[in-house]
């Protein structure tokens, strides 16, 4: 069930194990004490509206910022988001937390709340690239490559025919585009640091220019993740 209240707005995930609330309000540590900043009018109803459910903060790593105006020099950047809990759901997820991760489309940085210990995979996914099919090699190489004897039960033939198409496919992709994805990645792991980099130091304004030169823009031409052409 989900619940939203008026400003300020408040989602609630309610479970029969428990709550966690994620919401983008004003705030600061003033000591060991959170202070919220609340809209004129609604100082009573936050207040009240946690007190009521018995709720608690969540534990947070990554970016202490989670706004940020992307103005260069005269960046400007606040905590705006928290993530809640109640004692149900920290009794029974004792290692529950949020992780701010570095902003990509939106001001905000997404917050991503684990229950449970990350799984680590040792293998990333194969992810299949619709611009292969635009050249008129492909098919011509994925059909050979698939003729190709392979011994075995037929499910077990299915399966090698499949690696030895993937196998192909990273050469084809290598020789063709010239690891575009991996520049892109580079370029994306660049701008995640000098986020981070400013996030710990917010009043330099040589990590605000460097945060501003690495930034990121969507680009047809070089990512296709963010066109839609790339299929997991």
């Amino acid at each position: 069930m989900l619940l939203k209240r008026r400003k300020p707005a408040l989602y609630f995930g309610l479970g029969l194990k428990g709550i966690v609330v994620n919401f983008g309000l004003g705030a600061h540590i003033d000591g060991p004490k959170l202070v919220f900043v609340l809209l004129k009018g609604h100082q009573n109803d936050f207040g009240n509206c946690i007190r009521s459910a018995d709720l608690v903060p969540i534990h947070y790593t990554g970016l202490r910022h989670t706004w940020h105006n992307s103005q260069g020099i005269n960046t400007i950047q606040k905590k705006l988001d928290w993530s809640f809990g109640n004692a149900a759901l920290l009794l029974k997820w004792k290692d529950a937390h949020t992780i701010f991760l570095p902003r990509s489309i939106s001001d905000h940085s997404p917050g991503i709340t684990l229950l449970s210990r990350p799984v680590i995979k040792l293998h990333p996914p194969f992810k299949f690239l619709n611009l292969w099919a635009d050249k008129e090699e492909f098919l011509p190489m994925v059909a050979s490559t698939w003729q190709q004897e392979v011994d075995g039960h037929p499910f077990l033939q299915l399966i090698q025919k499949l690696r030895l198409v993937k196998a192909q496919l990273k050469k084809f992709h290598q020789l063709h585009y010239s690891h575009i994805t991996r520049r892109v990645n580079n370029a994306k792991d660049n701008w995640e640091k000098a986020q981070i980099d400013l996030d710990t130091n917010p009043s330099n304004a040589g990590l605000r220019l460097q945060e501003r030169r690495e930034t990121v823009t969507p680009n047809s031409s070089t990512d296709p993740y963010y066109t839609g052409e790339a299929e997991t």
